[in-house]
């Protein structure tokens, strides 16, 4: 088998680049044609087992159908060739070789993280995708709003990734017959020899260097060098990726094929993976790990987000301590849940299931949602991310962050319009709340203190008769009110806000995912019995009119 070797391995190359192929096809299986209620739909008929399955794809359409037929068709030729290739492989003496427990646990680590390197490896190249939209690419093969010279780049990732996961191509040593295959998927779509060395100058973008014109067997030379180095399996594999980086072997794609091919030699020995990730934080920005949690109570849901920040974060009044389960809570999630220094909680992330206990160390000011802050290395630690991760950046002004690489951005102006809206919701709610409540209370005390002049018409008038001055009569029917509207307002302004205090957040706005500042400044309470002193006032000089205008006469109408 020795003797038949590269011939083994280009059969091997093309069996792996089928089966990649044949994984691509959005759709495995004949289609089928169903009616109901007058209507066609159209369906995938597919064996399993002994069993014959289908699944449902769309309304029917000629476009559809044919599309169908064309995977079926392809998926047919894709089998009948990787059984071709088998036949060819056998005759040759060549039989599947076994990998070691450690390099099948490197490739399925590889095969479940396949998406994220092809994002990282996406954005490297200055392809506008989001991680959703790289995914949905990968998963379905399309995506709306971008182009389709990105799509088929992030396509091209994916079947060039999984050439080299295949079990038979990764064991096979890493050679320069591999970087050319990995080069040919790369580009495929762009260029028609995509594996072939360059034979035009180039340039490096971002740099004055220009690479000579490679020399094939200079090339293979360097190549193996670099394997043969008494070096870690991890060094050897930086070593390859610079080195097929900087050569510029092929006429595009040098950055994507030198990536995945050392990924090759580093996977083959079980050694992990190989990425380049922008992850270093631009200048002026500040890292923050956010993950969001579910917490209930009142009979709601309500998101809790867990931030990781730097101690002496800028953003947030937060002291956060290391340690994995020490937080600091927000002044909303503190009073929403009744928390308070050293108390414990817990969260639960429902991706996982899993439930994660706190301690509240300190609270600290922040009402327009729930967070808990901790230590960002406690917060990788305890989610078990690597020890650079983050997924938030925090600024005070534009980063020129590609919009690729962007979930999502909030500025302040963005927040400052949210809040508005709201305040100004709140703020005539409560100024028509308090015009009202006012209105109420005044209307309430005239009224009382009205009728209990209005019943004592007849003695009022009669003390009228006997001499009293209208004075007088305002000490005996009305000044008495005063010690009792003095005495409420002591006691009810504080009363009130107790029973305010109790009732949020247990039944007043119970379904608000926010805070409320409901403490009092001592000016207001002095500001709100002031008012009612004022009202009671007031209501007492229209009252004393009142009593002028009562005569002697009244005695007479009523005997009568």
């Amino acid at each position: 088998m020795k003797d038949n070797y590269p011939q083994i391995q280009e059969l091997l190359h093309q069996r792996a680049d089928y089966q990649a192929r044949l994984n691509l096809l959005p759709y495995d299986g004949n289609p089928e044609i169903k009616e109901s209620g007058g209507k066609q739909y159209l369906y995938i008929r597919k064996r399993i087992g002994s069993r014959l399955n289908s699944t449902y794809v769309d309304v029917y359409s000629d476009e559809l159908y044919q599309l169908l037929l064309r995977n079926a068709r392809d998926a047919r030729e894709y089998r009948k060739n990787i059984r071709r290739l088998d036949k060819e492989l056998a005759q040759l003496g060549y039989s599947d070789q076994e990998v070691s427990p450690r390099v099948q646990m490197n490739l399925d680590f590889a095969r479940a993280n396949m998406k994220s390197n092809i994002y990282d490896q996406a954005i490297l190249e200055g392809v506008a995708t989001s991680f959703p939209q790289t995914e949905d690419i990968i998963d379905n093969g399309i995506v709306s709003g971008m182009t389709a010279t990105d799509v088929q780049k992030i396509l091209n990732l994916k079947h060039a990734w999984e050439f080299i996961l295949d079990r038979d191509v990764i064991t096979y040593p890493t050679d320069y017959s591999i970087l050319c295959h990995i080069a040919k998927l790369v580009n495929e779509g762009f260029f028609q020899d995509g594996g072939r060395i360059r034979g035009v100058p180039v340039t490096i973008g971002g740099s004055s260097y220009i690479p000579p014109l490679p020399i094939e067997t200079v090339i293979k030379e360097n190549l193996e060098e670099i394997l043969n180095r008494n070096m870690p399996a991890d060094e050897k594999a930086i070593a390859l990726c610079l080195y097929c980086m900087k050569a510029q072997i092929f006429t595009d794609g040098n950055k994507r094929a030198s990536v995945i091919f050392a990924n090759h030699y580093l996977i083959s020995q079980g050694g992990g993976m190989l990425i380049i990730p922008e992850k270093e934080v631009p200048d002026g920005g500040s890292p923050a790990l956010a993950k969001t949690m579910k917490k209930q109570i009142y009979g709601y849901n309500w998101d809790v987000t867990v931030l990781g920040i730097e101690k002496g974060n800028s953003y947030f009044d937060a002291n956060v301590e290391k340690g994995k389960g020490k937080v600091v809570a927000s002044s909303a999630l503190a009073q929403k849940y009744e928390l308070s220094i050293g108390d414990e909680f817990t969260l639960k992330d429902e991706e996982t299931d899993t439930l994660y206990a706190f301690e509240v160390t300190d609270i600290c000011q922040y009402a327009p949602a729930f967070y808990v802050f901790m230590d960002i290395d406690s917060a990788r630690d305890l989610f078990g991310e690597q020890d650079d991760y983050y997924n938030t950046i925090f600024s005070n002004k534009d980063l020129k962050i590609p919009s690729g690489r962007l979930y999502a951005t909030t500025t302040k102006e963005d927040i400052e319009k949210s809040a508005d809206v709201f305040m100004q919701m709140m703020v005539s709610m409560v100024i028509t709340i308090t015009i009202v409540s006012t209105l109420i209370f005044i209307l309430v005390m005239y009224l009382m203190m009205k009728v209990m002049i209005d019943r004592s018409a007849y003695s009022i008038s009669l003390m009228k008769v006997f001499g009293f001055r209208t004075r007088e009569i305002r000490k005996l029917y009305l000044d008495g009110n005063f010690y009792i509207v003095l005495v409420s307002a002591i006691v009810n302004i504080p009363l009130s806000k107790a029973i305010m205090d109790w009732m949020y957040p247990r039944y007043l706005v119970s379904n608000i995912a926010c805070g409320l500042d409901l403490s009092f400044e001592p000016w207001l309470y002095v500001a709100v019995f002031a008012l009612i002193m004022i009202c009671y006032f007031v209501i007492n000089r229209v009252l004393v009119g009142r009593l002028k205008k009562m005569t002697p006469a009244e005695v007479l109408k009523n005997r009568e």
